[in-house]
């Protein structure tokens, strides 16, 4: 069994509403913006938080610090927006 402390991750204060979305068209342009590097706020860390629990799952992280860190550098090297960008034909 193990323990998630908030304070291993560098979170932002949050409100509810900081993290809804919109409709299809909205939640698109989040998902986007996100993995172009353009959204940091609280989406954001609600992904890498999300990403490194799946990092760790599927055994490519020993952690989920270390997979927050994997998931971070992954959408600040830009290979995730390129990835969305290849998978739907449109440019990140």
């Amino acid at each position: 069994m193990s323990t998630l402390n908030p304070d291993q991750f560098p979170l932002q204060s949050v409100q509810l509403n900081d993290l809804l979305g919109g409709d299809g068209q909205a939640n698109a342009e989040i998902v986007r913006r996100i993995l172009r590097g353009v959204e940091r706020g609280p989406k954001r860390d609600a992904v890498l938080l999300n990403a490194a629990a799946a990092l760790l799952v599927a055994g490519r992280a020993r952690s989920l610090v270390q997979g927050w860190d994997l998931a971070a550098e992954i959408i600040d090297s830009g290979a995730a927006g390129a990835k969305l960008a290849a998978l739907t034909g449109r440019s990140s």
